[in-house]
């Protein structure tokens, strides 16, 4: 009896979604314009789209008279930067420090350096006991690779105005042994930043 029961409310069910599906429209619906008579709209361009009307700004309402024209202005007046120097200096005179200039700023432009990286290697059997790499003002950390090679590679934020050239001075004050004249080493640097328009 038991099992009856269940069976017929198996077939009750089947039976109403049959009837419910006999009753439902199976054709495709396509959107309709919610304002009968008025022309369907498309947006093809321009782009960005123009506002026009009162635009909603936190707090409160801003009245526009004509088109506002919305875009990233730091982004459309930016231009990346980046540039790189070689050079091979007598160890000789390393004792005092060295200056190594980049390309000046451009007229109207202002660079913000935001990455600095340099390596000095030394062709000698002597060891740089102590040495400094300045970037401007800014003190920049150095790293021990091996006896006779040091690196950095950091994130920084520096500024230099127009006509300016970006400067990186290095110094290194002690050797184990030496130093000896007529031995080379091979400094290296990198900047990268952004240049904007000087104010």
């Amino acid at each position: 009896m038991q099992r009856l029961k269940q069976n017929l409310l198996v077939v009750a069910g089947l039976t109403v979604l049959g009837i419910t599906g006999l009753f439902m429209n199976s054709t495709q619906v396509a959107a309709q314009n919610p304002h009968p008579g008025s022309a369907p709209v498309n947006i093809v361009s321009p782009l960005p789209l123009p506002v026009t009307g009162s635009l909603s700004v936190s707090g409160g309402t801003v009245a526009v008279s004509g088109t506002v024209n919305v875009r990233d202005v730091d982004k459309a007046v930016s231009e990346p930067f980046q540039e790189n120097i070689f050079a091979q200096v007598d160890v000789g005179i390393i004792g005092s420090p060295r200056s190594f200039a980049f390309s000046p700023v451009p007229a109207g432009k202002r660079l913000i350096i935001e990455h600095v990286s340099a390596n000095v290697h030394m062709f000698s059997l002597a060891t740089i006991t102590m040495s400094y790499l300045n970037l401007h003002d800014d003190l920049l950390t150095l790293t021990r690779m091996s006896p006779s090679e040091l690196t950095t590679n950091l994130p920084t934020k520096v500024i230099v105005e127009s006509g300016e050239s970006p400067t990186i001075r290095f110094g290194a004050v002690g050797f184990s042994a030496g130093p000896f004249p007529g031995i080379t080493f091979d400094f290296r640097a990198f900047i990268s930043g952004t240049l904007v328009p000087a104010p």
